[in-house]
């Protein structure tokens, strides 16, 4: 007659095949955090880029900016320094988009969302008589920054950007949105977002923006 239950060693195979499966997840814990953070900042980014597209696309107007500055347009406005001036002001956008710019460390580790309020009259735009719009300058309010909150995540570097840029604007113009990439080399439609484990920087993931406003993750 058979006895029900379990033999020694029945359960002491059972306990050694469970402290094997303990054993490889506590062993690829660190890595399954590393990838579960850069999965989460990559879309984060994916989504403020989705969100920038959107306010482009509805002509949709901000009541508030984190930081602001607009072109005096009276004699009295031109006397105020330009950084009070924009705190008495709600200009209007002509576009909305995301800046990244990786000149340093810290600056690696942030974008900013952007409303393009001001033309550029700077050397950057090629014709100082007709000002420039469709890309971040200075003078362009910011509706936010963000920084990446997961630890050790950092935009690593931008692909098919022209040599020796180290910047990138993504505009979106009501009311298509028209996508405008500043920067893009010549012959490319699209740029390529990477973003990295910083001690691990062959662990990447990359955001693609095309010409045609397609935002997806490639890999």
């Amino acid at each position: 007659m058979k006895k029900n239950g379990f033999t020694l060693i029945e359960m002491l195979v059972v306990i050694a095949v469970f402290a094997v499966i303990l054993s490889i997840v506590i062993a690829n814990y660190p890595e399954m955090r590393r990838q579960l953070a850069l999965s989460r900042a990559t879309h984060q980014l994916m989504q403020d880029l989705r969100i920038a597209q959107e306010m482009g696309m509805s002509a949709f107007k901000v009541d508030k900016y984190e930081s602001c500055m607009v072109s005096p347009k009276t004699a009295l406005e031109a006397s105020i320094p330009r950084m009070v001036f924009s705190a008495l002001s709600n200009p209007t956008a002509k576009g909305y988009g995301v800046y990244i710019d990786l000149k340093d460390k810290d600056t690696k580790k942030k974008y900013k969302v952007y409303a393009d309020t001001l033309a550029d009259i700077t050397p950057v735009c090629l014709d100082p008589k007709d000002p420039c719009w469709g890309y971040y300058n200075l003078g362009d309010c910011v509706y936010r920054t963000v920084g990446i909150q997961e630890q050790g995540i950092i935009i690593k570097e931008i692909k098919n950007i022209e040599v020796g840029k180290t910047e990138l604007s993504i505009n979106f113009q009501p009311p298509n949105p028209d996508t405008l990439i500043q920067w893009l080399a010549e012959g490319q439609d699209h740029i390529e977002i990477v973003l990295a484990v910083e001690n691990y920087p062959d662990k990447t993931k990359t955001i693609s923006v095309n010409k045609s406003g397609l935002i997806e993750i490639l890999h």
